[in-house]
């Protein structure tokens, strides 16, 4: 069953590793990509199971995103 990340910005998907029940094991960015209108889906390169589907962000996720990189800038 594919993992599902609600919000784009939630921390960690991209490096999250993940295994697929043909054995393969890796992160997203060593999967199949396939956009969609709301989502993108991320399957397995070996046997093309869907293991993650990813929410594209709304503008309110980007701006409380945008919100909260420029407070973590300035306070360092």
């Amino acid at each position: 069953m594919a993992e599902i990340i609600r919000n784009y910005f939630t921390p960690g998907w991209r490096s999250d590793r993940l295994s697929c029940i043909c054995g393969w094991e890796g992160t997203s960015a060593n999967m199949q990509m396939e956009l969609h209108e709301e989502v993108t889906d991320y399957a397995c390169p070996a046997c093309e199971n869907t293991l993650l589907i990813v929410s594209h962000p709304d503008m309110q996720q980007v701006q409380q995103a945008e919100n909260t990189l420029g407070k973590t800038t300035l306070s360092e």
